[in-house]
């Protein structure tokens, strides 16, 4: 399957979480991305390894740490 290249939006779409939420896994490098002259720029075949290999398991985690 060809890569296509997620932007913020599109990205929080495929992994059916908020933006906000993103931007936590965004800011503790728990996601793969590249920034493309500051922007950010999601690889859907990364993200969709990254979920397969349990990425996505620590994501519930995230939260509850920034609280603590």
């Amino acid at each position: 399957m060809p890569d296509k290249l997620l932007d913020s939006n599109e990205a929080c779409d495929f992994l059916k979480i908020s933006k906000h939420r993103l931007y936590e896994l965004v800011a503790v490098k728990k996601i793969p991305l590249h920034r493309i002259g500051g922007k950010l720029i999601f690889s859907q075949n990364e993200i969709y390894e990254w979920v397969m290999n349990g990425g996505a398991e620590d994501e519930q985690s995230i939260g509850k740490n920034s609280l603590q």
